[in-house]
């Protein structure tokens, strides 16, 4: 690896054995943001899971004023989640109607 770590390997040769790796590999992947300052307070109250909140749309519009206790790459990240003027962008995407997600 980057950081000089060696990085092992397993040898899997049974269906079992496969699906033992992919799901620790699969949960270490997906779990990673947990412990990141959007799954924290302030940040999660503000947003909430799903970003259906006031406080996002203040990120998108460029006027949420970050909290000092945010570092600064979580504030950096915030800044650029700014829709960039005159990008045109339907006031409301949060609700797709069941008929329209299954036919996609």
């Amino acid at each position: 690896m980057e950081d000089g770590t060696e990085v092992g390997t397993t040898e899997c040769i049974t269906k079992e054995s496969i699906e033992e790796v992919m799901l620790e590999v699969n949960s270490t992947k997906y779990q990673q943001c947990m412990n990141s300052q959007f799954m924290q307070d302030p940040l999660l109250s503000e947003l909430g899971y799903i970003g259906n909140t006031d406080t996002a749309e203040e990120i998108l519009q460029g006027s949420y004023q970050c909290s000092p206790v945010l570092n600064q790459y979580t504030q950096a990240v915030i800044q650029h989640m700014r829709i960039p003027p005159g990008l045109h962008v339907p006031q409301s995407i949060a609700h797709v109607p069941t008929p329209d997600h299954t036919a996609a």
